[in-house]
This record gives C-alpha cells, sequence and structure tokens, in this order.
C-alpha cells in the first residue's frame, strides 16, 4: 500500500532508495522502494490519496454557525484594518509628495520653474566645472550632462532612496551645484548617443 511521508533516509546506509532529506515523496511499503514520481503513485491501482485522508468524502467545514459568524466577523474587522491603513499611509505619500513639490519649488530660480513646469525637467550649472545639467521629473537615470549644443551626452543614476520624487530631484540639484565632483563618482554613468 502506499503511504504518504516525509522522506528522510540517510542516503549513505539505504542505497536503494537515493533521495534527499527535504524531498516529500511517495513511498511504497510493500517493497520499500521509492517510486519514480509522485504522478505515478496518484495513479497507481492503490489510490495513495484515500490512504492519507483516510476517505473520499468531500471536506466539511465543523464550525459550528456561531464559530462561522464570529470568523467571518473577525476577517472583516481585520480587512478594515488593512484598508484603514492603506488609506492613512497613501494620504501620508500624498502630502510629503505635496510638501517635496513646494519646496523644490521654492529653491528654484524663475526660469527653472518654468522649465519644470513646461518641459518636466530644469537645467542647472554645476559651480566649479561650469558644466550644464539637466534634471528630469524622476528619479532614476534622470540626470543628464548636456554639450555646449544643449544635447544630452551622459546619463546619470543617482539618488536618494525612499523620498519623494521630488526631493530626489532637489538632492540631485544641489549636490550637482555644491559637490559636483562626489555627485559623479557615486552616480552611475551611460553614455547617451548623440545624432
Amino acid at each position: 500500500m502506499a503511504t504518504y511521508c516525509r522522506t528522510t533516509i540517510d542516503v549513505t546506509t539505504q542505497s536503494d532508495c537515493i533521495t534527499n532529506i527535504i524531498w516529500v515523496g511517495w513511498i511504497d511499503q510493500t517493497n520499500a522502494t521509492c517510486s519514480a514520481s509522485i504522478w505515478n503513485s496518484w495513479n497507481s491501482a492503490s489510490t495513495a490519496l484515500t490512504t492519507y485522508l483516510g476517505s473520499n468524502e468531500p471536506y466539511v467545514d465543523a464550525r459550528t454557525p456561531e464559530q462561522r459568524a464570529a470568523d467571518n466577523a473577525r476577517m472583516a474587522r481585520e480587512q478594515e484594518v488593512f484598508r484603514q491603513q492603506a488609506a492613512a499611509s497613501e494620504a501620508l505619500r500624498k502630502e510629503a509628495a505635496l510638501k517635496a513639490r513646494q519646496l523644490l519649488l521654492s529653491m528654484l530660480v524663475q526660469e527653472q520653474r518654468e522649465q519644470l513646469e513646461k518641459h518636466k525637467y530644469f537645467e542647472v550649472i554645476a559651480r566649479g566645472s561650469r558644466r550644464r545639467y539637466r534634471i528630469k521629473q524622476g528619479t532614476h537615470g534622470n540626470v543628464k550632462l548636456l554639450n555646449d549644443k544643449g544635447q544630452e551626452v551622459v546619463s546619470y543614476c543617482g539618488q536618494p532612496t525612499g523620498v519623494p520624487t521630488e526631493d530626489s530631484m532637489l538632492a540631485q540639484k544641489l549636490q550637482i551645484e555644491h559637490d559636483e565632483a562626489t555627485f559623479l563618482r557615486l552616480a552611475n554613468a551611460t553614455q547617451t548617443r548623440v545624432a
């Protein structure tokens, strides 16, 4: 008769049944050898499932109506708590994004604010090198080095993590303006194909 069990056979002593102790398998108790696969056991003449479960009866919920009602009420309360927490988290995220946007706009000059509103980017000039960068709306790969024709020649990916997009853009702006060397050392750079 086939029986469902967790096989923990030591392969050094049981050469007739090579197995790994983490495998869950079917063992044929009549000749103490491992069967080739679960599929073969399921399709064998002696039904292993019947042996394992003890009957062919479908699952019956043994809870009383009161227990089912209590479980359903508990699940409904847990789902409502989850919905409330998700809504509160989303409200905080939106509030943080709004404050980050206001802070970014307050740190830009009029020309940069207009660029951001019109093109979804603004340009900054590094104080030391006088190189010009374009910071696009976003957080990853959104900083572009511009050549003297205004073409994007290098793309940089360097941002703080876990902050609103506008906070990341502001951090990029300030670092490029005041500590370009550190930004270039930490950011990943990708050459851009110029037409």
